[in-house]
């Protein structure tokens, strides 16, 4: 899902980032880097899914992918 979609969606729920944070026990915005996809979180992946009663996988379609900086820096590391 787009982030977007996932925002929507929690409004339909009437779920708030405060309140996915407040029960992960860490900041608003760390809940809304992982929406945006500027942070990963396995535990927060599954919360947020759960909230929107959604399969993780579905929400979060790139989960084990790794970013391109990622690749490129674990290459010029081991070379």
């Amino acid at each position: 899902m787009k982030p977007l979609e996932i925002k929507i969606e929690l409004l339909r729920a009437g779920i708030r980032h405060a309140d996915i944070a407040r029960a992960a026990k860490v900041s608003g915005p760390a809940i809304t880097r992982v929406i945006e996809g500027d942070s990963t979180s396995d535990r927060l992946q599954r919360m947020i899914a759960k909230a929107i009663q959604r399969p993780v996988d579905d929400v979060f379609p790139q989960r084990g992918q790794e970013r391109p900086g990622i690749r490129v820096l674990k290459e010029r590391l081991a070379g």
